[in-house]
């Protein structure tokens, strides 16, 4: 008897009959065999919602669980997440003002020692290393709006969406090399910034500048971050196959930053929420990036990521506190508010508490706090 399962808990050992719901969007793809490693990352990748296994032919999900993982539990994963993030801070502040310093260098026109950049590069690989959740997490609240702190907070997605796309520790600590030094051109624009033609020079300036310094893949990365899959990026109009891997990585992570940097309006002063953010990179996904690469790293943010304060069916507000890529649109939450934003005592709501379409805890919207003037990070830590 076929057992349909979420393609998210997939594991080595069970048979695939099928996937696919049927759709022109989800279309059926007949397996009939146990997936390879690389087919299974391809299968929960696809963006496909329904796995159709025979357990009487493979692996039970039920021995899955029990034998191959531990149970999720949402408080052990949500403190693991707090206490990584602890550090990622640490390591982001101390980084940044190192990064001062090798900007200010390259400013002067010397060249990059890049030995300058390799303590940096090593914290952050370690660290989505550690918890890959973190480094990504600490980007959407820590906002400084310099060029520094917004190299850092790319270099800490790519690394992280490296790791999630199983990608060697070698190409890891180039996508950190590369969002650390993608807008490095940008140094010698200097007052032009605000002149559109002159700002999408910035590539260009940038290789040039570190054409002698740095590994031939950070330099293609800091060249090719602005092109984009259909030909409609810049400085060459590079189709998606002519775009290096780590180039499309760290330029799907800037463009994430920028949304958080600028508002969906020009007369915006402030940034789009994450979860805004995630989803209008959604909505472009296969024009500006590949499918797969953001559907992995919605995966990897959640729908609604770290700090997002929802509302729920019952009129509660809670802050997302955790994201389970199992489960990306049941996160762990703290209740904090009642219907006429009150604050209440805090409860955690776990992701199996959301399940079902007619529960109360399932979320109903995702807010923006800043009108609100609430500070969702203090719920958080």
């Amino acid at each position: 008897m076929l057992k349909k399962i979420s393609p998210l808990a997939l594991r080595p050992g069970m048979y695939v009959h099928e996937y696919g719901v049927g759709s022109f969007n989800d279309p059926t793809v007949h397996l009939h065999r146990v997936p390879t490693a690389s087919e299974i990352r391809e299968i929960m990748l696809s963006g496909t919602k329904a796995v159709f296994i025979d357990p009487a032919l493979g692996l039970d999900p039920r021995v899955a669980i029990q034998g191959l993982a531990a149970p999720y539990d949402p408080l052990a994963s949500a403190e693991a997440l707090r206490r990584e993030i602890h550090v990622a801070r640490q390591s982001y502040d101390a980084s940044v003002r190192i990064l001062k310093d090798v900007m200010s260098l390259l400013q002067q026109a010397r060249n990059l020692d890049i030995s300058a950049i390799e303590p940096i590069v090593d914290e952050v690989s370690a660290s989505v290393f550690r918890n890959a959740k973190a480094g990504p997490s600490l980007a959407c609240l820590a906002r400084a709006p310099d060029l520094e702190a917004h190299s850092m907070r790319v270099a800490f997605m790519a690394a992280a969406l490296g790791v999630r796309l199983e990608l060697s520790e070698e190409t890891v600590k180039k996508l950190a090399a590369a969002g650390l030094l993608h807008d490095v051109g940008k140094l010698r624009i200097g007052a032009l910034r605000k002149n559109p033609r002159q700002m999408r020079m910035h590539p260009v300036l940038g290789y040039k500048m570190l054409e002698a310094s740095i590994h031939r893949d950070v330099l293609r990365a800091v060249l090719e971050h602005h092109e984009r899959a259909d030909g409609t990026g810049y400085p060459r109009g590079l189709s998606l196959e002519k775009i290096g891997d780590i180039s499309r990585i760290v330029g799907l992570a800037n463009a994430y930053d920028r949304l958080l940097a600028s508002g969906p309006a020009k007369e915006s002063k402030e940034g789009h929420t994450p979860h805004t953010a995630l989803s209008r990179l959604y909505l472009q996904s296969g024009a500006g990036f590949p499918v797969v690469e953001v559907a992995a790293f919605v995966r990897l943010l959640g729908v609604y990521p770290l700090g997002s304060l929802v509302r729920l069916h019952d009129g509660r507000y809670a802050v997302v506190v955790d994201v389970s890529e199992e489960a990306p649109l049941r996160p762990t939450m703290r209740i904090a508010f009642d219907a006429r934003l009150k604050p209440i005592p805090s409860q955690i709501i776990a992701p199996f508490e959301l399940e079902g379409e007619n529960s109360p805890l399932q979320i109903k919207e995702c807010l923006d706090p800043r009108p609100l003037r609430l500070d969702t990070e203090r719920f958080i830590f």
